[in-house]
């Protein structure tokens, strides 16, 4: 029975290791909305939709990335995922839920 506990113990000390992992990029304000990233990189909604699509083959219309960066709707998996690799990996599919 003590070995079925020690692996308990582990498995906890593990999950909450990755939970830590997981949330520090929360807790240090690292986490990235869009509007954010636009402003940051001092990029126009258009130039963004230029580049995106010349990097990942992927093209946005500009009233779509518009009711993203306002929230207003959620990109589909296709989007989140081109917007992933622009943005490499700053801009996550989570932070358009969260």
């Amino acid at each position: 029975m003590s070995s079925f506990y020690s692996l308990l113990k582990v498995i906890r000390q593990s999950i909450i290791q990755i939970g830590f992992q997981y949330n520090i990029k929360y807790i240090k304000g690292k986490r990235m909305k869009l509007k954010k990233y636009l402003e940051t990189k001092e990029l126009t909604q258009e130039k963004f939709i230029q580049e995106m699509e010349d990097q990942t083959g992927h093209k946005l219309s500009q009233g779509g990335l518009s009711k993203y960066v306002l929230e207003y709707r959620i990109p589909r998996k296709a989007e989140m995922v081109a917007i992933h690799e622009y943005t490499k990996g700053e801009v996550e599919p989570n932070d358009f839920y969260l």
